[in-house]
């Protein structure tokens, strides 16, 4: 048999149900909502970041094509490439890098062949070189390209007197400075892949560790999964291709970090919330349960026949401090009809006088009681009324009945 649950128990445990379950649906569209809002920021934090990268390539090819239209059309710069002055075509080449601030500037000959350049320190794979001044849809355009492991975005236009002489190539290196740029414009981090083969990145060591930062999840908030970083891949395809990706990277621990403290801050304001709900419905059910206690008590000595009422009603609502007066008055009643009922059982109903059973109780106890060893002595009288029939028959019962009250009135 199930053991029966108590109504101040069960008034604590309705409240704090109730409580609990108001907070955790807060708590649920809370959380709910603050990562609907965070994705929604962290989605227009990339599509921000890709307008940004998007424009600062352009301003970048734009300053590109300027500076090798400037230098393609330049008329000692053709005759020395005419001539194949090699003092006068680097230093043209290097003032030209150095105005631009270019990371590379190469003059090559219509077979891909290095005529010159401005940085020495490049390996050139002159295969490389051929495809790319031998295509014309590599002409006028910007492109990335990966050139002896590093990455470039450069430009090819012709040198022409009035043919085609020669070809310039004029380039920015996609270098950690330039990355780092690009992170300061976009407030979020940038990496530049060739085949899934990172090249430059903005996240700490990124040589052992990109495809880590890339995917990997932390499994340490609850049961859940959570990205470190919100990624997006932009591809850029050259002329030959090659297929080239900036990865926009969004570190989400931060966030992460703001929101778990929101929900640690509204689990402790939910768990005293509940606290104070549980401590002040066991006090609102103390005080409707006390009067209920009190007339549990009352009922007893109902029952028991004691009527008598000292104790006085807690202070309860005023439903229940009703139902108490109720009671007390209902017991009051009962105690005196019960004393109406055990006096007319005792005493005669005309004469009002003992009725004989009681006579007879009350002179058995006398009897008892009264001790034989002494001289005293014990009278019983009775009295008999002679011819009490003549006048019920000659006067009527009416004449009877108060000849019987007077003589019980003189006795």
């Amino acid at each position: 048999m199930a053991s029966k649950v108590s109504l101040r128990q069960q008034i604590t445990l309705l409240g704090v149900s109730l409580v609990i379950l108001t907070v955790t649906s807060l708590l649920a569209v809370f959380i709910w909502k603050s990562i609907s809002t965070h994705s929604e920021q962290i989605d227009q934090r990339i599509t921000s970041a890709e307008n940004v990268l998007i424009e600062y390539l352009k301003a970048k090819e734009e300053l590109l094509f300027t500076a090798s239209k400037v230098l393609t059309a330049d008329f000692g710069f053709k005759q020395a490439v005419a001539t194949r002055d090699k003092a006068t075509i680097s230093s043209v080449l290097e003032n030209h890098s150095s105005r631009i601030n270019a990371s590379l500037m190469i003059l090559s000959d219509l077979n891909g062949s290095i005529i010159s350049s401005s940085n020495r320190q490049i390996n050139f794979d002159s295969t490389v070189v051929e495809n790319l001044t031998t295509n014309q849809q590599n002409l006028n355009k910007t492109q990335l390209i990966l050139l002896d492991g590093k990455l470039y975005q450069l430009i090819i236009l012709p040198v022409q007197a009035p043919r085609t002489i020669a070809y310039a190539i004029i380039g920015f290196q996609i270098d950690q400075a330039f990355v780092n740029e690009l992170k300061r414009l976009m407030a979020i981090e940038v990496s530049f892949l060739y085949q899934e083969q990172l090249i430059i990145s903005t996240l700490k060591h990124p040589d052992s560790a990109h495809s880590k930062h890339f995917k990997e999840t932390d499994k340490s908030w609850l049961l859940f999964e959570r990205k470190i970083y919100e990624n997006k891949a932009i591809v850029f395809t050259n002329t030959q291709g090659s297929e080239y990706i900036a990865q926009l990277s969004v570190d989400l621990m931060p966030s992460y970090n703001e929101l778990d403290k929101l929900v640690l801050i509204t689990l402790l304001i939910s768990l005293l919330i509940i606290t104070i709900t549980a401590f002040a419905c066991s006090v609102i059910a103390r005080s409707l349960t006390k009067p209920l206690y009190q007339l549990t008590r009352l009922t007893r000595k109902f029952s028991e026949g004691n009527y008598e009422h000292k104790e006085i009603a807690s202070q309860g609502s005023l439903e229940v401090t009703r139902v108490y007066n109720s009671f007390i008055k209902m017991g009051q009643k009962i105690e005196q009809r019960e004393g109406e009922i055990n006096y007319q059982a005792k005493h005669d109903v005309l004469t009002d006088v003992y009725n004989r059973s009681t006579l007879l109780d009350l002179l058995s106890k006398q009897i008892s009681s009264h001790d034989h060893s002494t001289y005293s002595s014990l009278l019983v009288m009775v009295i008999n009324v002679r011819h009490f029939k003549r006048i019920n028959d000659s006067l009527g019962s009416g004449t009877g009945d108060g000849a019987l009250k007077a003589i019980a009135q003189r006795t």
